[in-house]
């Protein structure tokens, strides 16, 4: 009996060693093929470095992305200007959300508007001017209601270079830019 385990012993021995030996050719096999010459080897492409113009349109996107609490797209229309040696102005209207009472909407475009303002004169040198304008559906002395800007605010550069954006959030958004930046528009309804 002990002389078959030690048959089978070496059996098993000798078949994990072929396997090892099997194995280690198969991968040099396999790499060989796979590994191919510098020449036939393909070369990225170079992607083009966006501008400043489509990167401040691509951060703006990303901020309104999506649809509100109403089932509105954020995003409304953006208007991007050179204004001089490359300063660039830059108009943004979006679509408010909904909430409780206009105090709460009013609020809420401000946070909104603020972020706007934050990504960009944070993110861009370039920005000189930014105009800000929230949309929100209205009903007018005929009954008929319709997406109306209710709040629009303008920040130029010498301002809000004189901002502390490292202050406390909810400070800067809800306290600090509101009271820098020009209001251009009020609705009535959210005085």
């Amino acid at each position: 009996m002990k002389k078959k385990i030690k048959w089978f012993a070496a059996g098993v021995g000798i078949l994990l060693l072929l396997s090892i030996i099997s194995s280690s050719e198969s991968d040099k096999k396999i790499k060989s093929e796979t590994s191919t010459s510098p020449e036939s080897q393909e070369v990225p492409q170079a992607q083009p470095e966006l501008t400043d113009k489509q990167l401040i349109e691509n951060t703006i996107t990303q901020l309104l992305s999506g649809q509100n609490n109403r089932k509105v797209n954020n995003l409304g229309n953006t208007n991007i200007t050179e204004i001089k040696d490359g300063i660039f102005k830059v108009e943004v209207e979006f679509n408010a959300n909904d909430n409780f009472g206009n105090d709460l909407i009013k609020s809420g475009i401000e946070k909104q508007m603020s972020e706007i303002y934050q990504a960009l004169f944070t993110g861009y040198k370039t920005v000189g001017e930014v105009s800000v304008g929230a949309k929100f559906p209205m009903v007018n002395e005929y009954g008929d209601e319709s997406d109306v800007v209710v709040y629009h605010t303008t920040l130029i550069k010498d301002e809000a270079d004189k901002v502390n954006w490292e202050a406390d959030d909810s400070t800067l958004k809800l306290t600090i830019l509101p009271s820098v930046w020009q209001t251009d528009i009020l609705h009535s309804e959210f005085k």
